[in-house]
């Protein structure tokens, strides 16, 4: 009874059988073992049934002994179904393309967001970032993030650091640029790299000098990490040290805010401008805002336009909004001021780093005459070296 049905699911045919007597075909298909059903008398030489798909050789056999003729006017299930399609070559390869797509698509890199970034512009990092074969649509297993950031410093001496991290299909870019006094040391004299501060050890990158500290070593300030001065069969070596020791720090930190404080008042008056830029030309299509300079907001958003498949066109559309406030004085409470120091806090040890990032923070709040104070430490992992010219 099953093997019935299945075959029945697999197709059924309706016949019009035409002949002297289509009822002796229909009996020669009952005695083949053939079922059929739905059967109608149309006129004394013409009758219409309906068989399964399987048996329509067995019913052309029935009517040749029978001197009937037999037409197929339908057709319906599975086997039809698929023969229909297989005609259609070019949709059987859209739907191999649909079904494949989802899997070549997972674990694909599909935005990139640069964070960090403040005289580099993005689109340089971008472009130097896809040379490197970081880019849309690139597999997020073939990026290895301290091969992208040694060859993207060798190629950006403006940047001090760089990272990349995987949120879903975005791929968070963190850079930190080069302070200004590091970018004008351009000599070559003998130099060590020493510790700024104490710290654990995390990670030593040498790309000249001696190594003297390794990960896990607990180092203190002033401390040699990658030496100079390399002594070979009785000879003094003395080199330019260059590379990166990075290490668990903590630092003690303290801030304090007015209890009183100017916040900002929306007016409501408000407008946005489109730009577009092609290279180094940008067309604007505003004239002005018609808000004074001096009480204003301004929040932009860019974006690169990009082809399907990751191609990028030399294209930026930038929108710009206004948003008009006047200054007003605002009481802070405990839940604003431990939101406004905790994140002054975080920014200006931010800055005070050459590259990394924070940890964990374990910060307590005060309340004193007149103004709140925040106390703590942070936990930060950061690049401690600094180098030092060997004198001596």
């Amino acid at each position: 009874m099953i093997g019935n049905n299945l075959k029945g699911l697999w197709g059924n045919v309706r016949l019009e059988i035409t002949g002297a007597c289509p009822e002796d075909c229909l009996s020669k298909l009952a005695a083949m073992g053939v079922a059929f059903r739905d059967y109608q008398k149309q006129d004394e030489l013409t009758a219409r049934v309906e068989i399964p798909l399987y048996a329509l050789s067995m019913a052309e056999r029935a009517a040749k002994r029978s001197q009937c003729t037999l037409e197929v006017l339908e057709e319906w299930g599975i086997r039809p179904f698929f023969r229909r399609v297989g005609k259609r070559s070019l949709f059987l390869i859209w739907m191999g393309l649909l079904t494949a797509l989802p899997f070549w698509l997972q674990g694909r890199i599909w935005f990139l967001e640069v964070q960090g970034n403040e005289e580099v512009s993005q689109e340089e990092i971008l472009q130097e970032l896809e040379a490197c074969g970081v880019g849309f649509f690139t597999s997020q297993g073939s990026v290895d993030p301290v091969v992208v950031r040694n060859e993207m410093l060798s190629r950006m001496p403006e940047l001090g650091w760089l990272t990349v991290n995987f949120q879903g299909p975005v791929a968070e870019v963190v850079v930190r640029e080069r302070l200004e006094q590091q970018k004008r040391t351009r000599t070559l004299s003998p130099a060590s790299i020493t510790a700024k501060q104490d710290g654990i050890v995390t990670e030593v990158t040498a790309l000249s000098g001696s190594p003297q500290v390794a990960p896990g070593d607990v180092v203190t300030k002033g401390q040699v990490l990658i030496s100079g001065v390399d002594t070979l069969d009785r000879t003094v070596l003395l080199t330019r040290a260059s590379g990166e020791v990075f290490a668990r720090t903590w630092t003690n930190i303290e801030a304090i805010l007015p209890d009183n404080r100017q916040d900002k008042a929306y007016t409501g008056r408000e407008c946005t401008g489109l730009s577009l830029t092609f290279g180094k030309n940008t067309i604007n299509f505003y004239k002005t805002s018609g808000i004074s300079y001096r009480d204003y907001d301004k929040i932009t958003g860019r974006k690169q336009l990009t082809l399907p498949g990751g191609y990028k066109l030399p294209l930026w559309v930038t929108v710009t909004r206004f948003r008009e406030l006047e200054p007003v004085p605002a009481a802070t409470d405990e839940t604003a001021a431990e939101a406004l120091l905790t994140a002054a806090i975080h920014h200006q040890r931010m800055l005070s780093m050459h590259a990394g990032q924070i940890l964990s923070s374990r910060l307590a709040l005060t309340e004193e005459t007149g103004l709140w104070r925040c106390t703590g430490i942070l936990e930060c992992q950061e690049e401690i070296g600094t180098v030092v010219e060997i004198t001596d």
